[in-house]
């Protein structure tokens, strides 16, 4: 008898009870860091030890990642160190941002204005390239371009943008190097199309993570790739 009216008040009251809402899973900054960069076609290393090198155009730089601010949409000004350089690895699945550096993936003012190709000076297209390889740049250890050609946009009407600009793929030299200490305020002679961090400890940080890469190890020769995504990508 118990177990009949169990079932009637089952019947009853079937579908009645409302179910737990869904909990909205707040995403880290890393992972809108690989999901912006997923969506750009990057090739993501999972792998215990492996390093993604992603560049954010026009993000604020912050010590703090746990600050409101950190890697904020700045407005991206020309000729300032307004971009940020990151290391972002896998632990267990799951990625995190092992460190950072302030940093420009534009040239500055002195090179806009007086490129060095007819064309104009070079922006790195935005996206995806695997085109470097531990080497040096005038002298010091750097991510020197090899591999692949390297695809960028051509700021021939010097309007610090890439949009409409005509694009240009070979080999320029974009490197990955450092900025000799330059004010924040001044990229100055510092780029002409490079990744650049702009401070020489900040660089050799970098280098020496990249250089624990399980692949580098493995293969002195083997190529990295890189992400530049805008600061929006990681909202988008």
């Amino acid at each position: 008898m118990l177990n009949l009216i169990a079932k009637i008040l089952a019947a009853l009251f079937k579908g009645t009870v409302p179910k737990p809402a869904p909990v909205s899973k707040v995403m880290t900054t890393a992972e809108r860091m690989i999901r912006a960069a997923e969506r750009c076609g990057a090739k993501i290393a999972r792998g215990e030890g492996e390093v993604n090198i992603i560049y954010v155009e026009g993000a604020d730089f912050e010590d703090d990642p746990d600050s409101e601010t950190f890697f904020k949409a700045n407005g991206n000004a020309p000729n300032k160190w307004n971009d940020v350089r990151a290391v972002v690895m896998f632990d267990g699945g799951t990625p995190y941002i092992h460190s950072w550096w302030q940093a420009t993936t534009e040239p500055g003012t002195r090179y806009t204005v007086q490129p060095i190709n007819a064309s104009g000076a070079a922006r790195i297209k935005l996206g995806y390239q695997e085109c470097w390889q531990v080497g040096t740049h005038r002298g010091y250890e750097a991510l020197a371009q090899w591999g692949n050609a390297v695809v960028v946009k051509r700021d021939k009407n010097k309007d610090y943008k890439r949009d409409g600009d005509a694009e240009g793929t070979g080999w320029y030299g974009i490197n990955q190097h450092h900025g000799w200490d330059a004010p924040e305020n001044n990229i100055g002679a510092n780029s002409a199309g490079c990744l650049v961090g702009r401070t020489i400890e900040g660089h050799r940080e970098f280098m020496a993570l990249v250089k624990t890469d399980p692949r580098y190890i493995a293969n002195k020769k083997h190529v990295f790739g890189t992400t530049v995504i805008e600061a929006a990508e990681l909202d988008a």
